[in-house]
Order: structure tokens, then sequence, then C-alpha cells
């Protein structure tokens, strides 16, 4: 009973945060997030739809002012919770399949924010955003290059299977991404096993890498090459 009536009185005390900023916005004041628990809360893209801005501050509330991951309703009735929050990084799962990752990203002028939406049916298939402090999409091309194919492989020289014939095997592509917690690197996964012919994956498995690894320059993601 005590923990029911704290989170009533925690929504409540977030929801007048909430109609505060609502009037600045009102006026003609655009909000800033420079931490990645505000721009979490703030999120208004459809990643999170199943998650209304008081319900994640209320996760948020949680998680930093009694250090405690709680499980929260969802609005398909599913449960969410915050499994990783850092002052740069957090990660929440949504639903049982699915996750939500954000981290901060230094620039010269301001940090902005990586989004990563990570689906897991039957192969697990990641969608990757950015936005500016106030949260407004920026244009990815500029940030980041999505992986070709064959970054995934490393094909020595001299064999008798080509780049070529791992295209025509693969058909479809699917790609988990991930951040890391600690850094700003993140790492692609190609996940083509669960919707390939079986003969045809263990083919290309030979020569499959494990994963790659983008680096942040302050400017974009780069891949890292390989030594």
């Amino acid at each position: 009973m005590r923990k029911l009536l704290l989170i009533v009185a925690t929504f409540a005390m977030l929801c007048f945060r909430s109609g505060a900023a609502d009037d600045n916005t009102a006026r003609g004041i655009v909000p800033s997030y420079p931490t990645v628990d505000k721009a979490f809360i703030a999120f208004h893209d459809k990643q999170l739809q199943l998650l209304d801005v008081d319900t994640r501050a209320v996760m948020v509330y949680f998680a930093t002012e009694m250090d405690s991951l709680v499980d929260v309703p969802t609005q398909l009735g599913g449960m969410a919770r915050i499994e990783k929050l850092t002052p740069d990084y957090i990660k929440v799962g949504v639903t049982e399949v699915s996750t939500f990752e954000m981290r901060t990203l230094p620039t010269k002028k301001d940090s902005i924010f990586v989004a990563v939406h990570t689906v897991r049916g039957q192969a697990a298939d990641s969608r990757i955003d950015f936005y500016d402090k106030y949260m407004a999409k920026i244009d990815d091309k500029k940030l980041f290059a999505e992986p070709k194919l064959k970054d995934f492989f490393d094909i020595p020289r001299g064999s008798l299977t080509k780049m070529s014939e791992i295209e025509q095997m693969v058909g479809f592509t699917t790609i988990e991404y991930s951040l890391n917690d600690e850094d700003n690197t993140l790492r692609a996964r190609l996940t083509v096993d669960k919707h390939m012919n079986q003969d045809d994956y263990n083919i290309i498995r030979l020569f499959l890498r494990d994963s790659i690894v983008y680096d942040w320059d302050g400017k974009r993601y780069r891949l890292r090459k390989e030594k």
C-alpha cells in the first residue's frame, strides 16, 4: 500500500513539473534536455508510444532518486523497466521482445543523442536515430552510414566462396545495433540466421564476424578497421 501511495504521489509531482514545461512551450520557450534521463522522458517518436511521458518520468524518478528499477505497465498491458541508467546512457526493456537505448554523444558545440530501438522477432532488427538537445531529429546520413553486407564478413584471399555468392544467399538483411553503457561505441551484428536456408547459413557463418564496431569521433560514427 505504501508503495502504491508513493507512486501516486510521484505521478502528481511529475505531472506538475510537466505542466510547467508545457507552459514554457506555450510561451514560445523551446525546452532543452541536457541529460539522457530527461531526454528519455521527453522522447516523442513512436518507439516509446507504449510508455507515456508520466510513466517514463516515474521510471526515471525511482531509478535516480530511490535507486530502484521498477516494473511499470505499458499501454498494452505488458510491463516495462529501466535495465540500466547512467548519466550518459539508458536502456529500457519496453516489451518482452523490444528494447530502447539512448546515449549522449559529445560534439564541438553541444551534445546530441543517439537512440536505438530493437525488436527481437524472428530475427533481431534495430532502428537508429539521432536527436539534438531539443529532441529534434537530425539527418542521420551525416552522422552514420549503415554497414554494407561485406563489412560483416572476412573472406580470406583464395577462398572458393565469393562475396557475390554470399550476397545471393543472404538476400534480406537484418541488423541488431547496440550502444555501450561505458563509452561511445556502437556495435552492429548481422542477424540473418533465423530466416536463411540452414545449409546456406552454415556456409556463410564460416566467414561471418561476430560483430563490427563503430567509433564516435565527435562528428560521426566511423567503422573501426579490423587489424
